[in-house]
């Protein structure tokens, strides 16, 4: 897949996106693809907190588990919000093609597996949450979550290394 298809598939998702081969692209890309995460994040926990105000009658156990969720959640907002100390690479300094792709693709990766994870809250929001399938479905949406937050850390250290 060529940087432009890429580009345009993460433009449907965010409108501005324009990769990173200037400063200015390079400064505007990485801010929306953080505020993209932000955003899916926040209205994720959002959609959960809403959720469970519903049961009130979550047994100790149960309840622990969803703390435990929107904590995770919240590590993931955290970790977007950091803009790379890595000033370098918010230089004018060129980043080579294969940079450029590979973040593309990371890019492209973190605001389909944001989404994926604020639908699948969407889904556990019509569970009823005493029931075994709402152990089942909460028990998937925290490994997406912890996959996005691996995914986010992992594109830190990219950005990061790049010098």
């Amino acid at each position: 897949m060529s940087q432009n298809d890429i580009i345009n598939r993460i433009k449907d998702k965010l409108n501005g996106f324009n990769g990173y081969n200037t400063l200015e692209n390079k400064n505007s890309s990485d801010e929306l693809v953080r505020e993209f995460i932000k955003d899916e994040m926040t209205n994720t926990v959002k959609i959960f907190k809403e959720h469970l105000e519903k049961f009130s009658n979550l047994n100790n156990n149960k309840r622990l588990i969803a703390d435990t969720v929107i904590k995770k959640i919240n590590t993931v907002i955290e970790s977007a919000d950091k803009k790379s100390d890595n000033d370098n690479f918010f230089s004018d300094r060129q980043i080579d093609e294969n940079q450029i792709t590979t973040l593309l693709t990371m890019d492209s990766n973190l605001t389909s597996k944001s989404t994926a994870v604020k639908e699948k809250m969407i889904r556990v929001s019509r569970e009823i949450a005493t029931t075994n399938s709402w152990d089942r479905e909460i028990d998937e949406i925290y490994s997406k979550i912890k996959e996005l937050g691996f995914t986010v850390e992992r594109r830190t250290k990219f950005i990061t290394n790049i010098t």
